[in-house]
């Protein structure tokens, strides 16, 4: 159907405005968000196809009718394909670990730490697991959660304005201990 989950001013808001609020202050006003929100295109894929349709097909058609209404996709490092939630596929966002373009997939989800959390996959970040030691000290046997760290916009993809990225992933997207980073101190006393 043509259900739109959104308008593109309202997409536009969420990566433009809180995506990119929270990168710049994330990366310490090292990295900014910008784009265009193109579409809705109407494409012919029934809402029960499977997943593997949505995550490969849809791509591909998206891209050709974006081709087709004259946008220069090549200026892009990252995709995302914004559509009405299908319960085919049992995740409300997904994306790309790296790539470039890297490319993320919301299913019926318009949230800044959602989009947030699957633009760091494509920055090459995974998700921030945690331990869960039943409220014990760490005695060997506790459970890791996958998605389990509640600090960290890696590990949690609430409705809020999310949490940083970690110390770890920060340094690794080079946000932290670069020439125009701050440092990673050790310390070394209390």
């Amino acid at each position: 159907p043509n259900e739109k989950p959104a308008t593109q001013t309202e997409v536009g808001n969420t990566v433009f405005k809180t995506v990119n609020d929270m990168f710049y202050e994330f990366s310490y006003r090292q990295a900014t968000v910008t784009g265009n929100v193109i579409g809705w295109f109407t494409l012919p894929i029934n809402s029960t196809e499977s997943c593997d349709v949505m995550t490969n097909l849809l791509p591909k058609i998206a891209q050709q009718m974006a081709r087709n209404a004259g946008v220069n996709l090549s200026q892009y490092s990252h995709l995302i394909y914004f559509f009405p939630r299908t319960n085919s596929c049992p995740w409300g966002a997904l994306g790309d670990l790296g790539g470039n373009p890297g490319s993320i997939w919301l299913n019926g989800v318009n949230t800044g730490p959602v989009t947030a959390h699957e633009m760091g996959h494509n920055l090459g970040l995974y998700h921030a697991h945690a331990l869960d030691c039943q409220g014990a000290v760490n005695t060997g046997s506790c459970a890791e959660l996958d998605v389990g760290d509640y600090g960290d916009t890696m590990g949690s993809m609430s409705v809020y304005d999310g949490p940083h990225f970690n110390a770890y992933e920060k340094e690794h997207i080079g946000w932290l201990n670069t020439a125009a980073s701050p440092p990673i101190l050790t310390v070394t006393t209390s």
